[in-house]
């Protein structure tokens, strides 16, 4: 369910050709949260840098919602940018292993 992949550049070059590439490749970015800026300023900091981008590409969204409602849980999609020590990861939930050969998603 969990898709995590080890980064060979900084966190800071990941974001950056994250926000790049989506909007390249079809996606708009909706949203994304700065969690240790967040979380610091709640009184709650954590040592770690860590970033979560909200991505719709709205003509899958509207093939997956069609078909299968339930997958609004998992909406809109996202992708998290996270340090651990001097490692950068980037993780997804991938929602692909749960759809049946019923629904064609590609656009």
């Amino acid at each position: 369910m969990f898709h995590t992949i080890t980064a060979q550049k900084s966190l800071d070059h990941v974001i950056t050709q994250l926000q790049e590439l989506a909007p390249a490749s079809g996606f708009s970015i909706l949203y994304n949260y700065d969690f240790h800026t967040i979380l610091e300023g709640k009184g709650f900091p954590i040592e770690r840098k860590a970033w979560t981008f909200e991505l719709c590409r709205a003509s899958m969204a509207s093939k997956i919602l069609a078909h299968t409602p339930l997958f609004s849980v998992m909406m809109p999609c996202r992708i998290s940018v996270y340090e651990e020590g001097a490692t950068t990861y980037i993780a997804t939930i991938s929602m692909i292993s749960h759809f049946d050969n019923k629904i064609q998603i590609d656009d």
